[in-house]
């Protein structure tokens, strides 16, 4: 499920071009019995360097030891857990007239042919995660700034199984060598935030 955040990018030095998805996949389990309002805080459990963009949660193809080639893509991909998010209600309803709320409710006993309610859906919550991505080269130079927010509605499940991928391309004549990623993610709803480092190589 990719998303469309809001981004500010500040390109530096030679020059990045950047662009990030947020995704997720529904695990089994019903996403437990907690509080989904107020889970953090949150964290990063995992920071990995890839190889092309993920298939979803878990889903990708590792980079060789982190390194690239110079006119590799460079993939940055985050796991993250412990996202609160705040109940919403279903969209239909909430935009209704209460004469159309009224034939709602008289219909719901109509969504099953024997005759039974129909099953209810999943409790949907909105999240509110900013990123903030400092990447600086060997020469210990910023090569790129990117803060970004995503605002998505999810349900309890698949907030277990929600990923961050970020894609890097180093524009021009990169130094080689190797460069290091600063990470945070902010959740924005339960006032909590969570920062990793990883390091990638380029080399010819």
């Amino acid at each position: 499920m990719p998303g469309l955040p809001r981004r500010r990018l500040l390109v530096a030095g030679a020059g990045v071009a950047t662009t990030s998805l947020a995704g997720c996949s529904v695990l089994g389990g019903g996403g437990g019995d907690d509080d989904v309002t107020d889970r953090g805080p949150v964290t990063i459990d995992e920071l990995r360097w890839i190889d092309g963009r993920p298939e979803g949660y878990d889903e990708y193809e590792p980079q060789t030891e982190a390194t690239y080639s110079p006119d590799e893509t460079i993939w940055l991909y985050l796991a993250v857990s412990d996202i609160s998010g705040e109940p919403i209600e279903d969209a239909d309803a909430a935009g209704a007239t209460g004469e159309e709320q009224d034939a709602t409710a008289a219909d719901t006993s109509n969504g099953a042919t024997d005759g039974s309610a129909p099953p209810e859906e999943p409790e949907r919550f909105r999240i509110d995660l900013r990123q903030e991505l400092f990447v600086t080269d060997p020469e210990d130079e910023v090569a790129v700034s990117l803060d970004e927010t995503f605002d998505r509605t999810l349900t309890a499940n698949q907030l277990d199984a929600f990923y961050v991928a970020t894609q890097i391309v180093l524009l021009g004549s990169d130094p080689v060598g190797e460069y290091e990623a600063t990470v945070a993610i902010e959740d924005r709803v339960s006032g909590t935030s969570d920062e990793a480092v990883g390091t990638f190589r380029i080399e010819r």
